[in-house]
């Protein structure tokens, strides 16, 4: 196996609403998880609070959901999406406030004719669209890491789900950690548009029924208020030094749990420790995890 470059300042794509900048954080939290303990990433997005937890603790098993088999199409993508960011490189001009609207009728036409053919069309136009000025004066890994993309998955298990309240119970039955950052309402990403109340209701069932979670959400969101009286710990993020406008929140609910002195037994399709008798009459299609 390639051994993989640790970096936790940023995912190796572009993702809206990484955890990346709570990684400090997502440190602290793995090293207080009894040994052997199961994490559950109910909401994986860029899998970078997932990727943090296990590399902080490899004796952890770590399970990440990568809502609607998104991210990790993306992942697979990489090689593609890199030559094509070489392409667009090479003609789109350097511009002091550069953006799609202000190229030339010719390089807008060339530029989206090329996108078009990307698997990966997200990283294409945020290289692209926002800010080209800055892509085109440093490497495209900037915004494609290619080498951390074939790792990026090491040791975790990843399953592609749809959940929702039922789902819940088994979750929480299992014993496992769960990570909660589901997506909210109004979230401009169409692989969520069909599941955004299940998943708010699935986030809503483990923190009114579980013991040990964490939640990242915007402090307006509802959950916020459901979860605010369990929490066992607050802790706001300010965003960048200098801004006291708090626009994430990381509440977490925890209560010792005692060390697993060997891998329990567990469901044997899912091969999860911790997730034995609550998954193994759950719902889910354990022929889903990739090793």
């Amino acid at each position: 196996m390639t051994e993989r470059k640790l970096d936790h300042s940023r995912p190796p794509l572009p993702f809206m609403g990484s955890k990346m900048r709570w990684w400090r954080e997502l440190e602290r939290l793995a090293q207080s998880l009894p040994y052997g303990a199961c994490v559950f990433d109910a909401f994986g997005g860029s899998m970078s609070a997932a990727r943090v937890i296990k590399d902080a603790r490899p004796d952890l098993t770590v399970v990440t959901n990568d809502y609607e088999h998104v991210f990790r199409n993306r992942l697979d993508a990489a090689p593609q999406t890199a030559s094509i960011l070489s392409e667009l490189q090479g003609f789109v001009p350097p511009q002091s406030s550069a953006c799609f609207e202000r190229l030339s009728p010719e390089v807008q036409e060339r530029a989206v004719a090329i996108v078009e053919t990307a698997s990966d069309s997200q990283t294409a136009w945020s290289w692209l669209n926002k800010r080209s000025s800055i892509r085109n004066k440093v490497p495209t890994t900037a915004c494609v890491d290619v080498e951390r993309c074939e790792t990026w998955t090491d040791d975790l298990l990843v399953i592609d789900e749809r959940l929702d309240e039922r789902e819940a119970r088994y979750v929480v039955n299992s014993g496992a950690f769960v990570m909660l950052d589901p997506p909210y309402f109004g979230k401009d990403q169409d692989s969520y548009s069909d599941g955004i109340e299940d998943a708010q209701a699935f986030a809503r069932a483990v923190i009114e029924t579980g013991d040990n979670w964490c939640l990242f959400e915007c402090p307006g969101s509802p959950l916020v208020s459901v979860a605010m009286p369990l929490a066992t710990e607050i802790i706001p993020y300010a965003g960048k030094p200098g801004r006291m406008h708090v626009h994430e929140i990381m509440l977490v609910r925890q209560w010792p749990q005692p060390e697993a002195e060997t891998p329990p037994a567990c469901c044997e399709a899912l091969g999860v420790p911790g997730f034995s008798t609550a998954l193994s009459t759950s719902p889910w299609d354990c022929g889903q995890i990739q090793l």
